[in-house]
């Protein structure tokens, strides 16, 4: 190769060429057009008046080409098809349309009856039982058993949407396996479970994006901090980032929000409760299974708690929770008490007081102490079931059939007898009493599912 010298071009280097190969030149147009040229005629006509043209074909369509339905946020809706060719929809059936980036240039009027507003199960009135809505949680002849112990047992429940189930029962009944075969996570060895209308073996995403679940294990990343955990919990769910401003709202309810950057290993027992809380009611589900959500947390905020769990109640959202606090359960709308893997009872909280007393309850407290004769007597009087003597006859717990309606009669009877009376009135006794009372009863048949209602 013989030797290069200055006079040669220079060599072009690899950019140079491959620059040469890649740019496009530029097109010199189309050629000029001499006076008189006529354009050739369309291929296609225009629209006639007041009709769009087709998108693609461009003839006109059979109406006015409507504009696509967007949100305030201008998403296209999923309901309102777009016009594809001659006023036909362009999408199959279980195509999603596509999202609009562009803002929608009007606003959305919403029905002033759905706006803002949620419509309460006291609002409907089903005139009879075929117009009633299906339960939201269903479970029949329910029973799982580990190796030789049968850790539940046949249960029947039946609950209704919108409303406050609680689980009551001691250490070890069977109220967490419960709750993890009414969730699916577990399969039972015998029954069928259903919530909102599906079997447990055909839960699919879509289902479970409606339920809740709040564990009784800490299920929370210790290193991470409290709006991460949030955050984390809200992708699992498919929460959309807009809809991000719901986690500020669900820490509020918690009392969380002034601790959202702490790490969670710096947070105390009950906080930790009250973050899993957070989590289970960010994606706002129709059915919240909750395993003591009120553990390690002081009074006054459990109080809180429950009065959002009331609220939730009242905006249509049916909740299955269970609990070690036995007073707890006077907050539900129905109570069943679990025994040995067993429900032995379940009705209202109301029901269920009459039930483990054998009836109303009026304490009476006379001026001086009343003696077995006199309570003897007061036992025989109409609607009268029976007397307990309390404190050395210093109080007195009279069991009737309806306390408004014997009031007046008991009232008399003292009256007539010379008997003082300090105070007469309904007495409430607390719920530990009646749960006691119907553990007794544990070794009794398990009734059915609102056998009592």
């Amino acid at each position: 190769m013989p030797a290069r010298t200055r006079r040669d071009p220079p060599r072009a280097t690899a950019w140079s060429r491959r620059q040469r190969r890649t740019t496009r030149r530029r097109s010199p147009g189309p050629p000029r057009r001499e006076r008189g040229y006529e354009p050739p005629p369309r291929r296609h006509r225009p629209p006639a008046a007041g009709r769009s043209a087709c998108p693609r074909c461009w003839q006109p369509g059979p109406g006015p080409r409507s504009r696509p339905s967007l949100d305030r946020r201008g998403w296209r809706s999923g309901r309102t098809p777009r016009v594809a060719c001659h006023g036909f929809p362009s999408w199959s059936p279980g195509r999603r349309a596509r999202p609009s980036y562009r803002r929608a240039q009007w606003p959305i009027v919403t029905p002033a009856r759905d706006r803002g507003r949620h419509v309460t199960s006291q609002e409907h009135s089903f005139p009879d039982a075929d117009t009633r809505p299906p339960p939201a949680i269903v479970a029949r002849g329910l029973r799982r058993v580990f190796g030789d112990e049968v850790a539940l047992d046949r249960l029947d429940l039946e609950i209704e949407p919108a409303t406050i189930f609680g689980f009551v029962g001691p250490s070890g009944s069977g109220k967490t396996t419960a709750v993890r075969l009414l969730t699916g996570i577990d399969q039972p060895t015998e029954g069928q479970v259903e919530v909102l209308g599906r079997p447990s073996s055909g839960f699919d995403g879509a289902l479970r994006k409606r339920i809740g679940y709040m564990p009784q294990q800490s299920v929370l990343f210790p290193n991470l901090s409290v709006r991460e955990n949030l955050t984390f919990v809200a992708s699992l769910y498919g929460l959309p980032i807009r809809r991000r401003a719901l986690l500020r709202q669900a820490l509020e309810q918690t009392e969380l929000y002034e601790h959202r950057r702490k790490p969670v290993r710096a947070l105390s027992g009950g906080m930790q409760r009250r973050l899993a809380l957070s989590a289970a009611l960010v994606h706002h589900p129709d059915v919240l299974f909750l395993d003591e959500p009120t553990a390690g947390i002081d009074p006054v905020l459990r109080r809180q708690v429950w009065d959002r769990f009331k609220a939730l109640r009242d905006e249509g959202h049916t909740l299955f929770v269970t609990t070690q606090y036995v007073g707890e359960a006077a907050y539900c709308d129905r109570v069943g008490v679990l025994s040995a893997g067993r429900l032995v009872a379940d009705d209202t909280p109301d029901r269920l007081r009459r039930r483990a007393l054998g009836g109303d309850v009026l304490e009476l407290v006379p001026r001086e102490a009343m003696g077995t004769e006199a309570a003897w007597r007061l036992s025989e009087v109409e609607g009268v079931r029976d007397v307990r003597l309390l404190e050395q006859g210093r109080r007195v717990h009279v069991i009737v059939d309806a306390a408004e309606q014997q009031l007046a009669t008991v009232q008399a009877w003292c009256t007539e007898r010379g008997i003082g009376i300090t105070s007469l009135g309904e007495h409430l006794p607390p719920f530990d009493d009646v749960f006691a009372a119907l553990m007794q009863e544990g070794d009794d048949e398990p009734v059915a599912a609102g056998s009592d209602r």
